[in-house]
C-alpha cells in the first residue's frame, strides 16, 4: 500500500474521530443545556479562538512544510531535531504571549474569574505543545490517530456522565476545553521518547518572514470566519449563536472529511513541486476527483434533509436552524477545494504573502456584510456574510494560482464528476419524496449515492492508472 493511501485511510479514520465527537458532544449538549447555554459556551470559545490564533500563527501549515522537506535521507534525525527546536521555540514564545494578552483583556473585561474563560484558557496555556505540525511532517498518522481516539472519546463519556442539566454548562465547558489539553499533554510525553526537546533563541530569524506571511493570512482568514459568531452573539445574544454554530457544525462536518483527504496529499505535493512537476500536476487532478465524491453527496444530503436532520439531532428548541445551514452550504463548497487548489498550492509553492490580499478583502467584506445583514436577518445575515466571504477569499487565490500552475481536469474526469452529481441529485430527490422517515430516508439515499459512486468507479473512472499514479508517487 502507497504512503498516501495508508495516510488516507489513517486520516480519515481520524476525521471521523473529530466529526463524530463535536457531533455527539453538541446533540447531547443541546438536548440538555438548550440552545442558549450552547451559545454561551460557544461565545467563550469563540472568544478564546481569537489567542490561540495569535499563538499559533500559521505554524500548523509552515511546520509541515518545513518538517517534510527535511525528513527524508540518512542523515534525516538531527536536522529534524534542530529545525523542530527552532520551530517550537518560536510557539513557546508566541503562546506566552497570546496567553498574557487573554489574561490582561479578561482582567478589563471582568472575566477574569469566570469559569468557562478560564477553561479556555487552558487551551492557551497547553498552546506550548501544539505540535501536530510536526506529526503530520513526518507523516506519522498513526499516534495522531491514537491520540485523538482515546482523548475524544473518554472526554464523551465523561461528559455523558457529568452534564445532566442546564445549570451544567460550566461542566461541559470544562470538558470540551480539555480536549485541546488533553492533546498536548499527550503530544509532551510521545516527544519527549523522539526528541531531546529544547528551546532555543539561536537560528529563529530565517522562520521569521515566511512564518509572518503565514500568519498575517492566517489571522485574516481566522478572523473573519470566526468575526460572524463574535458580531452575532453581541447584536443577537447566546441563542441566535446557539443556532448558528450548531448549523456552523454540519458544514465543519463536511469540511473536515474533504481537508482530511486534501491534507494527506500536501507533504508530498510540496515536495513533487520542485522535483517531478508531472507527478505533481497528476496528483492535484487526483485531489479534485476525491474531493469531488465526498463534498457533492454530503451537500445534495444535507439540502434535502436539513430540516428532520437537526430536529432529530439537536431537537425541538433548534428548529428553524436548517435554514442557517442552507445559506451556509456555500461555505463547504469552497473551503473543500479552496484548501487544495487554493490555500495548499499557494504555500507549495512559496506565495505566503500574496494570500493576504485575499484574506484583507474577505476580512472587509465580512465586516461590512454582518453590519448590514445581522440587525435584520439575524443569524441568517451572518450566514450570508461568511458564504460570500469565504466565496471572495477563494477566488481570488484561485485567479493568482492559474496563473502559475496550469490546473486542468480531464473531459473525461469532467464528465463522470458531473454525472455522479446528477444522478445522486435525482435518486436522493426521488427518495426523499417516497419515503417519509427520516432514518430509512438517509440510509436508502446513502446506500443509492454509493451505488452511484461505485458505477463512476468501475465504468467511468479508470481507477487502475490511478492507483499506479499514488503507488509511484
Amino acid at each position: 500500500m502507497s504512503t498516501i493511501k495508508k495516510n488516507s485511510i489513517l486520516n480519515v479514520l481520524y476525521t471521523l474521530v473529530n466529526i463524530l465527537f463535536p457531533i455527539a458532544a453538541s446533540v447531547y449538549a443541546g438536548r440538555v443545556l438548550m440552545a442558549t447555554r450552547v451559545g454561551t459556551v460557544t461565545y467563550a470559545q469563540n472568544y478564546a479562538s481569537y489567542f490561540i490564533m495569535i499563538a499559533s500563527s500559521g505554524m500548523d501549515i509552515y511546520g509541515i512544510r518545513e518538517i517534510s522537506k527535511i525528513n527524508k535521507g540518512d542523515s534525516k534525525k538531527g536536522e529534524v531535531e534542530k529545525v523542530f527546536n527552532e520551530l517550537f521555540s518560536i510557539n513557546f514564545f508566541l503562546t506566552l504571549f497570546a496567553l498574557l494578552c487573554y489574561g490582561i483583556i479578561n482582567i478589563f473585561r471582568g472575566n477574569a474569574i469566570n469559569p468557562i474563560y478560564l477553561a479556555f484558557g487552558l487551551q492557551i496555556l497547553f498552546n506550548f505543545f501544539n505540535v501536530d505540525w510536526f506529526y503530520q511532517g513526518i507523516e506519522d498518522y498513526k499516534y495522531i490517530v491514537k491520540r485523538g481516539v482515546i482523548v475524544k472519546t473518554l472526554v464523551l463519556i465523561m461528559i455523558f456522565l457529568t452534564v445532566k442539566s442546564e445549570k451544567d454548562y460550566v461542566i461541559y465547558a470544562m470538558w470540551i476545553a480539555l480536549v485541546g489539553v488533553l492533546n498536548y499533554i499527550c503530544n509532551l510525553w510521545n516527544l519527549m521518547k523522539q526528541i531531546k526537546i529544547r528551546i532555543v533563541v539561536v537560528g529563529l530569524r530565517k522562520h521569521y518572514m515566511p512564518l509572518l506571511m503565514l500568519a498575517v493570512s492566517t489571522w485574516l482568514s481566522l478572523f473573519y470566519s470566526k468575526l460572524d459568531i463574535s458580531m452575532l452573539g453581541a447584536m443577537k445574544g447566546d441563542t441566535a449563536v446557539g443556532l448558528y454554530s450548531t448549523a456552523h457544525r454540519v458544514i465543519f462536518m463536511i469540511v473536515t472529511v474533504s481537508t482530511a483527504v486534501s491534507n494527506v496529499f500536501f507533504p508530498k505535493m510540496n515536495v513533487l513541486y520542485k522535483e517531478n512537476y508531472d507527478k505533481f500536476c497528476k496528483l492535484i487532478t487526483a485531489g479534485i476527483e476525491y474531493i469531488s465524491a465526498i463534498v457533492f453527496p454530503m451537500i445534495i444530503l444535507c439540502i434535502y434533509y436539513a430540516g428532520e436532520m437537526i430536529v432529530f439531532l439537536w431537537g425541538e428548541s433548534f428548529k428553524g436552524t436548517e435554514y442557517i445551514l442552507l445559506f451556509l452550504m456555500p461555505i463547504a463548497f469552497f473551503q473543500s477545494f479552496g484548501n487544495l487548489l487554493c490555500y495548499q498550492l499557494m504555500i507549495c509553492i512559496g506565495k505566503e504573502k500574496e494570500r493576504i490580499p485575499a484574506y484583507a478583502i474577505a476580512c472587509i467584506l465580512n465586516v461590512i456584510l454582518n453590519i448590514l445583514l445581522i440587525p435584520k436577518f439575524g443569524a441568517i445575515g451572518a450566514a450570508i456574510a461568511s458564504s460570500f466571504s469565504e466565496m471572495s477569499v477563494n477566488l481570488v487565490q484561485f485567479i493568482y494560482v492559474r496563473k502559475i500552475i496550469n490546473i486542468r481536469v480531464a473531459p473525461k474526469s469532467v464528465f463522470g464528476i458531473s454525472t455522479s452529481i446528477f444522478l445522486t441529485f435525482i435518486i436522493t430527490a426521488f427518495i426523499h419524496h417516497i419515503v417519509t422517515n427520516f432514518i430509512l430516508g438517509m440510509i436508502f439515499s446513502v446506500a443509492g449515492i454509493a451505488t452511484i459512486q461505485g458505477i463512476h468507479a468501475i465504468f467511468i473512472d479508470n481507477s487502475s492508472i490511478k492507483d499506479k499514479i499514488l503507488e509511484n508517487i
